[in-house]
């Protein structure tokens, strides 16, 4: 693809991004809207401290049955 054929394709595409942005009437992000803050929120510190509790009690369980090797779970 030549320089000339990107620029084509770069001018094309901005303008169907720019117009598909107006349709749906969506803001683009800018300073005050980062990377993230749409409709996924992630987890809570608190969902992250209750994942963290059941590994920490699911490793221990596994090390006191001697199901571990090396460190790790495997088919062994």
């Amino acid at each position: 693809m030549t320089a000339a054929e990107r620029r084509s394709v770069s001018v094309r595409m901005k303008k169907y991004w720019a117009e598909r942005r107006q349709k749906n009437d969506s803001p683009k992000r800018g300073p005050g809207r980062p990377k993230g803050s749409g409709k996924r929120k992630g987890i809570s510190a608190a969902g992250r401290a209750v994942i963290a509790a059941a590994q920490k009690k699911r490793w221990a369980k596994l090390r006191k049955e001697g199901k571990t090797k090396g460190g790790a779970v495997g088919n062994g």
